[in-house]
């Protein structure tokens, strides 16, 4: 039950005719992606990095995610086992292997790779090791934040980089933030089960627009739970404060009639420790509201760049956005400056250059 992204065999047949013609000497990258593909093409934060290293570095993709829906029910453990046969055709192609997982998880199907294995970490490490021999395995383990680092310090490892996330600026220019009496904002980080429409904080943000009167919500889906969230904000007499958007859509012109973007997670397992949409809310110069539980929510505390909600409560989410409107002028134009100072997308790619050069088998 073996699926690959759109344009992924057309790539593995362009690779195997150069080979053929003797002049494949560029690194060849599997990427293994552990989720669901998403329903709207373009929508899921971790298949867009691996989408834009492909414009730069040969490779192609194996999803070794089992089902066609998301899931907590089916154990990690048995990813990658239903597509083996596959995969190791795949591999004979590459030169190493790149793993994608919020967490350090040693998957059964790693011990049948027998290239190099590059493992990034999207989300954040749990608080507890993963077994020792697992963690030697790797070739190298990508983190993206120092609270990682200091995890991976604390556990005596020393085979990781960290490779702070960059995004193409080009595509989102400063916009003037929205006049008029409401004050907008976006959460963009949707949720694909019905837990997470709780973990995720999406049912406190309704209960803050309830006893907010002057807040609009704009909700971005991704194809997954519309019916459930228009029944929600119905239920609560929101619909005339509350904007879905379920399909895609020009993020930057989204931001600019916004005034800042919201990510909320109760662990740190739920969203990428970078969630997409704050970096680019922050690219437009808009402010940002993050859960403490996100490693982004360091950076943020830091820079003054937006505001830290120390949980997913109701309370604790209505006590940030009124921060965040009290000190919203520092605020939106610390964003801006940290967006284009800090998350430069060619830094990015240069970073994984350097990384892809030193696997070879």
């Amino acid at each position: 039950m073996w699926r690959a992204e759109a344009g992924t065999l057309k790539r593995l047949k362009s690779l195997q005719m150069r080979r053929d013609l003797g002049t494949l000497t560029a690194m060849t990258v599997l990427h293994h992606l552990t989720a669901v593909p998403p329903r709207l093409a373009g929508t899921d934060a971790v298949f867009q990095d691996v989408a834009a290293l492909l414009q730069h570095f040969d490779g192609a993709i194996a999803n070794r995610y089992p089902l066609r829906i998301p899931t907590r029910i089916w154990p990690k453990q048995f990813y990658g086992l239903h597509d083996l046969r596959h995969v190791r055709q795949m591999e004979a192609e590459a030169t190493v292997n790149h793993i994608w997982f919020a967490m350090l998880y040693p998957f059964a199907f790693l011990r049948f790779l027998a290239k190099p294995v590059i493992y990034s970490v999207t989300a954040g490490l749990q608080n507890y090791p993963p077994p020792a021999r697992f963690m030697h395995s790797l070739r190298m383990i990508i983190i993206d934040n120092e609270r990682d680092r200091g995890q991976l310090d604390a556990w005596g490892l020393r085979n990781y980089r960290m490779i702070r996330p960059g995004i193409d600026l080009t595509r989102f220019a400063e916009a003037p933030v929205p006049t008029g009496r409401e004050f907008v904002l976006l959460a963009a980080s949707a949720p694909w089960t019905r837990g997470q429409i709780r973990s995720k904080g999406w049912r406190s943000l309704l209960d803050v627009a309830s006893r907010m009167p002057d807040l609009r919500l704009v909700l971005l889906l991704r194809g997954w739970l519309g019916a459930e969230i228009k029944r929600m904000v119905s239920k609560q007499g929101l619909t005339a404060r509350v904007e879905i958007i379920d399909g895609k859509v020009d993020v930057g012109r989204l931001m600019a009639r916004t005034h800042a973007a919201v990510v909320l997670a109760e662990n740190s397992k739920l969203v990428k420790a970078w969630p997409h949409s704050l970096l680019e809310a922050m690219a437009v110069g808009r402010p940002v509201v993050v859960s403490q539980a996100i490693p982004m929510s360091d950076y943020v505390a830091q820079s003054q760049c937006g505001v830290v909600a120390a949980d997913c409560s109701a309370d604790t989410v209505f006590g940030a956005i009124e921060r965040l409107r009290n000190d919203y002028d520092c605020l939106q134009v610390n964003a801006a400056t940290c967006a284009r100072r800090d998350f430069d997308r060619a830094a990015w790619v240069q970073a994984w250059r350097d990384v892809y050069s030193c696997q070879r088998v």
